[in-house]
């Protein structure tokens, strides 16, 4: 079973901002979700869906791999979005010198295995006998800073690739974005032995886009942000 939302920093305000978050869960092998960084270049929610709509069917496990799949996605983006552009100076000057960027976090569902990659600040977590798996990163405190971002105009650091293999057996799964990323780790930090309960609270505010919002707002101590987030549960 699956459950998913995702809503802008801005939901239910009398003047939205657009949300930059994409979410995939239409193919029930693979869910995926990427986060389109609107403060470092133009066209980021748009790269965010892009990448998410041609995702392979195939798990990426190594680097080469990722690599193989993204630099068709990067010319293929251009060639769709740089007319688009060419309508306003400025909007085509920022779309050749910012790029658009994006985080990304994909999981492939086989028989008996989660294949996984994650590019960026986003992550995704396995939970199961007590025991939370946490990737790219295992502590709260390591979503402080800056990120690697996918942009199709500059070649991405290795440094920022992550991917794995995991069983199945009886496993949670979660993908989230930055700042739900944190408020999970936070909460498995604090209160290890709490978690389960905390998993069924979050599981039952992804029933709709106004209870997802109810839910960041009663807990204040979420970043600021768009919000995304998947759960698979067995």
């Amino acid at each position: 079973m699956t459950k998913s939302q995702t809503i802008s920093k801005t939901h239910n305000s009398q003047s939205p901002l657009p949300n930059e978050d994409r979410i995939w869960v239409d193919n029930p092998h693979i869910q995926a979700l990427a986060d389109g960084a609107g403060g470092t270049g133009i066209l980021c929610g748009e790269w965010a869906e892009f990448l998410l709509k041609h995702l392979p069917d195939a798990p990426i496990h190594t680097f080469e791999e990722f690599i193989t799949w993204l630099e068709p996605q990067t010319e293929a983006f251009v060639q769709q979005y740089e007319p688009l552009m060419q309508q306003d100076v400025f909007q085509l000057k920022r779309f050749y010198q910012e790029g658009s960027a994006s985080t990304l976090v994909v999981v492939w569902q086989t028989e008996n295995e989660f294949h996984w990659l994650t590019f960026g600040d986003s992550h995704v977590f396995f939970y199961a006998n007590n025991h939370l798996e946490s990737y790219p990163f295992q502590k709260p405190e390591e979503l402080s800073g800056g990120t690697h971002l996918l942009n199709w105009s500059v070649f991405p650091n290795e440094l920022g690739f992550r991917s794995g293999t995991i069983p199945k057996d009886k496993v949670i799964c979660l993908l989230a974005t930055d700042a739900i990323s944190k408020h999970i780790l936070e909460h498995y930090q604090n209160n290890p032995k709490g978690f389960k309960a905390f998993l069924k609270t979050i599981s039952k505010a992804l029933k709709s886009e106004e209870t997802f919002w109810q839910y960041i707002k009663n807990n204040t101590g979420i970043e600021e942000d768009d919000y995304s987030l998947i759960i698979i549960q067995p």
